[in-house]
């Protein structure tokens, strides 16, 4: 892999980088200081795993021992925890809840101060070291069973009595990595026998995504028996039923039956190998050779119960490299074990992500000047590498300057330019980032980005708009046929536009842009209309086929609100303008014929139109509503009109109604005084009389 080569205006001082600013002068950072120790400090929240629910308060204890001293604390609110004040070095912290829920135990690593910094002097300030790490509790609930068989011949199955069953937290099978820590429960490993009926049973197991059910090498009558192992789902709780399983005997030549290795592709490189046989092992027999090409990596055996091997390498294995395992031995009963793998160790250094993008390999154009730049590593960057380096440019290509630092994790590292970054500016970022392994990095260019970005115009949103009004007059009220509207406003410092949107309680229940006018910073308040025949595209129109226009029919309610816009983005709206139909119908009775009936032998039935002006544009009327009263004021003294006597009949489009009175054969109603109440559709009143000819 190709080193750049590092710009002669850049340096690298005392474990920290610092490019140089546009006139090319170099200016040290000042030194963090520590005084020899670091201060650990470990928070997280604890939950149950099953309901992702976190803890009450003080229903966890949390444990841990600090240079021979035990401590304990317990949870807060809400299931948080907080340990401080931890030294240096490796720490177990263990998890103890209510009796219904296992132990979990976490292990944590708090740095000596030479791993993070070798050039600070001492003084009376201490280097903190921070660490989250959310721990889940397990409820005990699970019900394994199962009944076990050993071959005892070709045709013939035999109870197997004595077997041990073991229920192990501790492995995930075709999982290339063990899990160590067994869902961090404790104890990893939970052990019974079967009784004479071959029945065995386990009760109360952690509820983790999976176990491993295995049993031990098993040997009757000479005979020794390959373990069997199936991984089974506890994270619902249920009980498990593993139904009749049968042992066979082991087969002369001994087999891995379990490995964390075998057809690794990504295998970790600080891991120990470890394999698990079919039969019991004469480890004084077995010699483990692990090369790296032509070179023999050196190695260390352990044994568990003449079964389960773990290779160890004195030194961490190379990332990204493929390696070769020879294991070769003997069976306690003498068969031969010989084998080869090939091993492909994980991936170095890799970049991950940084906050210069908007989108996945798209790089930001409105970066924010004030913000530091990150960027995110998959393994834990080595600050102090001399080979490291960072280079960040202007559009001028000028450097600028700035400091770097890691975050609490040491996966991201944080570039905090001295000074802001200018706004609408173009800049390009270079790097090559180490790992601890050693000749182990990661440049730019091997990530495919291009690491060039803009960052954010000085222009800010503006402000929201004040004194939205009508400009109607002091008089004025909506009628359900108005569509011309005028609005004032004040003037929004930087607004380049103002836009009027609505919506209403009817159809529009979203916002509607209805018009946009241009702003002017020479005058304090602006003024604009708008005409809903056809701005906001005609969607206010209550009825959509009466062929006029009707915002404001049927108690509908429309609601203006008003937003200033410049080239940073549109203010929030503005406190809204409601207008409705707040004007009573105009109408007016029209009669036809003369309520004087002179006919001594038949009824005159007369007709009455209630209507409005013009009847094509007449009002929308509340067809539930009418009300009808009869005043004697002349004509036939003797007779008179109830109100019960007068019929009517809606237009067909609710738009009026006609009356109809009986007038009987020689009777007179003129003079009488007709009056009748209405509203219409929005709920406005009106009440129009008149004298009867």
């Amino acid at each position: 892999m190709k080193k750049i080569i590092l710009s002669a205006s850049f340096l690298l001082l005392t474990a920290m980088f610092f490019g140089s600013c546009s006139d090319h002068s170099v200016t040290s950072p000042e030194p963090e200081f520590a005084n020899g120790r670091v201060v650990g400090t470990v928070r997280g929240v604890i939950s149950d795993f099953t309901t992702n629910t976190p803890f009450d308060s003080s229903s966890v204890i949390v444990t841990w021992i600090d240079k021979g001293t035990t401590h304990s604390t317990m949870c807060k609110s809400s299931g948080y925890y907080y340990i401080d004040s931890l030294s240096s070095g490796t720490h177990e912290i263990t998890f103890t809840g209510p009796s219904t829920h296992s132990v979990s135990r976490i292990t944590v690593k708090v740095p000596e101060l030479n791993e993070i910094l070798d050039c600070c002097p001492a003084t009376n300030k201490n280097y903190h070291h921070s660490v989250t790490q959310n721990i889940s509790l397990y409820k005990k609930s699970n019900h394994v069973e199962g009944r076990i068989f050993y071959q005892k011949s070709l045709n013939n199955l035999e109870l197997a009595q004595g077997v041990t069953v073991v229920a192990d937290y501790r492995y995930v099978m075709d999982c290339p990595e063990s899990i160590s820590e067994g869902y961090n429960v404790i104890p990893a490993r939970y052990t019974t026998t079967t009784n004479s009926s071959g029945f065995f049973s386990f009760d109360s197991l952690p509820c983790t995504p999976s176990v491993i059910i295995k049993t031990l090498p098993y040997t009757n009558s000479g005979v020794e028996y390959s373990p069997y192992l199936k991984q089974i789902p506890l994270e619902d709780g249920s009980s498990h039923s593993m139904g009749d399983m049968v042992i066979y005997p082991a087969t002369n030549t001994p087999i891995i039956v379990q490995s964390n290795f075998i057809d690794s592709l990504k295998f970790p490189i600080n891991e120990d190998f470890i394999a698990t046989f079919s039969k019991k092992i004469d480890p004084s027999t077995f010699e483990i050779s692990l090369y790296n090409g032509v070179t023999r990596i050196e190695t260390s055996v352990s044994w568990t119960d003449s079964i389960t091997m773990t290779i160890s390498h004195f030194i961490d294995l190379r990332p990204d490299r493929t390696y070769t395992l020879s294991i070769k031995g003997k069976s306690k009963d003498n068969y031969t074990f010989d084998k080869t793998y090939t091993i492909h160790t994980q991936a170095g250094i890799e970049f991950l992500s940084t906050n210069l993008e908007i989108s996945q390999g798209i790089m930001a154009n409105a970066f924010p000047v004030e913000n530091n730049i990150e960027l995110t590593f998959s393994m834990v960057v080595n600050l102090s590498d001399p080979d490291n380096m960072v280079e960040l440019r202007d559009e001028n290509n000028y450097m600028v300057d700035f400091t770097v630092s890691l975050s609490a994790d040491q996966k991201t590292l944080i570039i905090n330019p001295v000074g802001n970054l200018e706004y609408d500016q173009t800049y390009t970022l270079k790097f090559e980032v180490h790992s601890s392994i050693p000749d182990d990095y990661v440049t730019n260019t091997e990530t495919g980005l291009s690491f060039v970005f803009t960052t954010e115009s000085a222009v800010t949103v503006p402000s929201q708009v004040t004194g939205f009004a009508l400009n109607m007059g002091s008089n004025w009220k909506a009628d359900y046929n108005t569509t011309s509207i005028s609005f004032i406003w004040n003037s929004v410092t930087g607004a380049n536009q103002y836009l009027i949107l609505a919506k209403d309680n009817h159809k529009n229940t979203d916002y509607v842009y209805i018009k946009s006018f241009n702003a002017s910073d020479n005058i304090t308040k602006h003024t604009g209309s708008i005409n809903l025949q056809w701005d906001g595209g005609g969607q206010f129109d209550y009825y959509d086929d009466d062929f006029i226009i009707t915002p404001f029919c049927g108690g509908n309610e429309i609601s203006f609100y008003i937003a200033a816009v410049n080239d940073a983005g549109r203010s929030i709206l503005s406190d809204p303008i409601t207008v409705k139909d707040e004007t009573s119908p105009a109408m007016e009775l029209l009669q036809y014929v003369s309520a004087n009936n002179s006919s001594s032998s038949s009824v005159r039935t007369i007709a009455i139109d209630l209507n409005g002006f013009g009847s094509a544009d007449a009002e929308y009327l509340d067809t539930d509503y009418l009300n009808i009263s009869v005043t004697e004021a002349g004509g036939d003294g003797s007779y008179a009109i109830s109100a019960d006597d007068i019929r009517h009949e809606w237009y067909i489009n609710g738009k009026g109604v006609t009356l109809y009175i009986d007038i009987p054969a020689g009777k007179d109603a003129s003079g009488n005084r007709l009056t009748v109440n209405c509203r219409d559709n929005s709920g406005n009143s009106t009440s129009v009389s008149a004298t009867l000819m």
